[in-house]
Parts: structure tokens; C-alpha cells; sequence
């Protein structure tokens, strides 16, 4: 069942972000072409905003679903280039273009869209933060798996969320695994995260991932902080 949270209006959180102003400009876009109503069903770092998980800031706006109409997409590269945010800020990069939610569902388990924020004619449903937790689990454990295959570890930056997302539901490490073992499948992944957990240095856990999966070249931390985060 579904929570309107914010009715009408979203969060004063959200409001204060160039998100939301951003959302707002394409609302205004929508209603001069007498446009239909949109649907984001949003995950990652703008739903963590939205639900009090993370402070205001610049994120992108990851959503699943089909790829937007071409007009809509311009659109919305415009505005976030005179928000100074970039084009493709809003986005469905987070699996194959076009995936449904049906589809991430097989990677990541049932996933529940229960809260929501409207304005005007732009709809947004945002992923719970028990979801949210288990895909930045997911994601620090796919890119571990990455590395373990020759490829580069990214996910540095959602060791934070996770930590975050422990704290406001009172979960210890025993319950996190509890929640999530069942998707993961790299052999280090609670390990990075406790290690984390102890240090809460991002620095000491570019080491730590560098030891796990056997890396001789250090990671640059600087090059793992995107303008845009998950």
C-alpha cells in the first residue's frame, strides 16, 4: 500500500535540492504543451534525500523504467544544464536501458515503490529504505565481483549510504547480511562493509578493498567521487 508522505508537496528536504527545481521546470514544460502526466519510479541517492536518509546535495535522478520520449529527454538535458547539474541527470542507467521494474526484481528481489511526492503533473514514487539498502549492498558486491573478474571496483561511495541506512534502522552487521545474503555473491562484500563500519574512511577502505581482491595499484579516491552519486 501506498504512502503519500508529502501529498501535494514534497518534502522540504527534496524542495531545497536543484532536483526538484529541475522537476519543477519540467512540470511547467509539461503543462504549456498540455503534455500527459509522468511517473519516476525512483531509486538511489534522490530517494534517500526524499525519505531523510541523506542530506540535501547534487545526485542524479535514477529511475527504472522505459527510456523517456525524446522531447521530454532534451528537455530535461536543458534544464539541468542551466541548473548547472548536467545533462542526464535524470536517468535509467542503473541496468539495461529500458529495463522494467520486473526486471531489476530478478537481481535485486521485490521491490516496494510505497512513498510518493507530486508536483503538478510530474509523479514520483520513491523506493523504500529497506530496498534501498539491499541494492547499495548489491552494488558494493557486484562491483566487488567486477574486480574479481578483472574489472575496476566503483561502488567506494556507497559504503556511506550503507552505513547510513544501518543506522536509522537500528541493524547490526548480522542483520544486514540476514536481509541481503541471498542476492550477493562476491566472497568479501560483508567484509568491506564492516571494515567501514569500524573506520568510517573511505581512504583506509580503498585499502581494505584493494587487499580483499588482491589489487597491487591503489584505487583514486578522487576519481571514485562522482559530481553525480547513486
Amino acid at each position: 500500500m501506498e504512502e503519500i508522505i508529502f501529498g501535494n508537496k514534497a518534502s522540504d528536504q527534496i524542495k531545497k535540492t536543484p532536483m526538484y527545481q529541475g522537476l519543477s521546470l519540467l512540470n511547467d514544460y509539461l503543462e504549456a504543451q498540455n503534455a500527459p502526466e509522468m511517473t519516476f519510479y525512483i531509486v538511489g541517492g534522490f530517494a534517500m534525500i526524499a525519505q531523510g536518509l541523506r542530506d540535501g546535495g547534487v545526485t542524479d535522478i535514477d529511475y527504472v523504467g522505459a527510456d523517456l520520449p525524446k522531447d521530454i529527454a532534451k528537455e530535461l538535458d536543458r534544464i539541468g544544464l542551466s541548473l548547472d547539474m548536467g545533462a542526464g541527470w535524470v536517468n535509467n542507467d542503473l541496468m539495461l536501458s529500458g529495463s522494467s521494474i520486473k526486471d531489476l526484481e530478478i537481481s535485486t528481489g521485490k521491490l516496494h515503490f510505497t512513498k510518493t511526492a507530486d508536483i503538478g503533473r510530474v509523479h514520483m514514487k520513491f523506493l523504500d529504505e529497506k530496498d534501498l539498502l539491499r541494492m547499495k549492498v548489491l552494488a558494493v558486491d557486484t562491483s566487488l565481483s567486477a574486480v574479481e573478474l578483472g574489472g575496476d571496483f566503483t561502488r567506494l561511495k556507497d559504503l556511506p549510504d550503507i552505513a547510513r541506512m544501518m543506522e536509522a534502522r537500528n541493524l547490526d552487521m548480522l542483520g544486514l547480511e540476514m536481509e541481503t545474503f541471498q542476492y550477493c555473491i562476491a566472497d568479501n562484500t560483508y567484509l568491506l562493509i564492516e571494515d567501514f563500519l569500524k573506520h568510517h574512511d573511505l581512504e583506509m577502505s580503498a585499502e581494505k578493498a584493494d587487499e580483499l581482491t588482491g589489487q597491487t595499484d591503489r584505487f583514486n579516491i578522487e576519481n571514485l567521487i562522482p559530481k553525480f552519486e547513486l
